[in-house]
């Protein structure tokens, strides 16, 4: 039986609102649809190597894939991982870097919460960011950096207050700063206003269509 969340006041996660904003007609329905649905880890095509990434920053691990590795093997996932791991090694290689933590801060919004959590707090060559890990091969949309950016702001507070929002483009090796879109600031409560109303049509038959789409591509994780 397909569980949805539980009735709680609109939210989504920073990725699938990102997609959201980036993207125009039936796919911003169903990036809404997926909002209502729980996390699923097993559809999460990057979950192990984003922890795995996370833990030799914090002095858990010394290799990216060394928790992957200790699970089933998975022949899918060891060619999706391992071009990562090796873009992955070489940036950290040519950086001076020390883990600084992280803070969770939503950001709301016309009736909205995105759950804003930056996958990594690091000190990179003496100056501190608050970092979102792209790992697809695509790059990322202005739209969607802009957004991600933008919305990474709100996790800069407190003792990290002044660190450089980014998203890291693991294949590139491209650490993105840049706001792309110049009105992303106007943009982002229209959006937030539209994903409301979209969010208070939805039935429960809709979140089975966003759920078999999931179970067909095999992951629910914008990055």
């Amino acid at each position: 039986m397909l569980k949805l969340k539980k009735a709680s006041a609109p939210s989504t996660c920073i990725s699938l609102f990102a997609e959201f904003v980036s993207v125009t007609g039936a796919a911003k329905i169903l990036s809404v649809e997926k909002s209502k649905l729980p996390y699923k880890p097993q559809q999460d095509p990057y979950k192990q190597i984003r922890e795995g990434i996370v833990r030799v920053h914090t002095g858990q691990d010394h290799d990216v894939l060394e928790q992957y590795k200790r699970g089933k093997p998975n022949s899918r996932k060891d060619a999706l991982y391992q071009p990562l791991k090796a873009a992955y090694e070489k940036w950290i290689a040519a950086h001076d870097i020390q883990w600084v933590g992280l803070k969770r801060s939503p950001w709301q919004c016309n009736g909205l919460t995105v759950k804003v959590k930056p996958d990594l707090g690091l000190r990179i060559d003496g100056k501190e960011y608050m970092i979102k890990l792209w790992f697809k091969a695509a790059h990322p949309s202005p739209l969607c950096s802009s957004t991600v950016i933008r919305l990474l702001a709100h996790a800069c507070v407190g003792e990290h207050e002044g660190a450089t929002p980014a998203i890291l483009d693991v294949h590139r090796r491209d650490l993105l700063t840049k706001l792309e879109v110049s009105d992303i600031d106007s943009l982002l409560p229209k959006e937030a206003a539209r994903f409301i109303k979209i969010w208070d049509t939805l039935t429960p038959e809709s979140a089975k269509v966003a759920s078999a789409a999931e179970d067909s591509t095999g992951q629910n994780d914008l990055f």
